[in-house]
């Protein structure tokens, strides 16, 4: 008998409980990776904080999808960007629905302030020249129309015990049946320490 596939649930707004369980996993998937490591100084505080940021912001954004062995568990995180809405032309003046209320507040505003006051100069000035540069050669040389134009994968991450098990996978496999329902595609940025694909 063949064992179904994970899962995925979407994750359809903020909680503290999905924030730390999503945490939890991209932390322990990202601990050792060599450009995450770099990024932050190889700083454990500096790496929960950075991760946080588009967790926060993509829980109230309503952007998370998470699988694991239940429909309790939280093993595999996925948060994406959709395709960037049609800019409007002249004669078209329509209001996009607000993703977040004024009232309702950013949750990712404080980690990120919190981020940027406890990032060391250097980094901070390599975040802000080299990699800034590299990112818009990076949209440059695919095109603004190409990266924009379909979902983009934020972050995907699978916590250490869970891997090879097929939760990654699924998360893949429900962004890619988005994709194609909305006759869309998927774009992946890997950054390294020496490359961008």
């Amino acid at each position: 008998m063949r064992t179904p596939y994970p899962r995925v649930r979407h994750i359809e707004g903020y909680s503290d409980e999905a924030f730390n369980a999503c945490l939890k996993v991209l932390t322990a998937a990202f601990a050792d990776h060599p450009f995450m490591l770099m990024k932050n100084g190889h700083d454990p505080e500096l790496l929960r904080l950075d991760l946080s940021i588009p967790i926060a912001s993509g829980l109230q954004k309503k952007l998370v999808y998470v699988t694991g062995h239940n429909d309790h568990d939280i093993s595999a995180v996925i948060i994406i960007s959709p395709p960037a809405p049609p800019k409007p032309s002249d004669t078209t003046v329509k209001t996009s629905p607000q993703l977040n209320s004024d009232n309702e507040p950013d949750y990712a505003e404080k980690n990120r302030e919190e981020y940027k006051a406890k990032l060391p100069a250097y980094i901070k000035e390599y975040m802000e020249t080299v990699k800034a540069e590299d990112y818009k050669e990076f949209v440059k040389t695919i095109g603004e129309e190409l990266w924009l134009g379909g979902y983009r994968i934020g972050v995907i991450g699978t916590y250490p015990s869970a891997q090879g098990q097929g939760y990654g996978s699924a998360l893949m496999r429900e962004i890619m049946n988005m994709a194609a329902e909305k006759k869309s595609w998927i774009a992946l940025a890997s950054w390294t320490h020496d490359t961008t694909l």
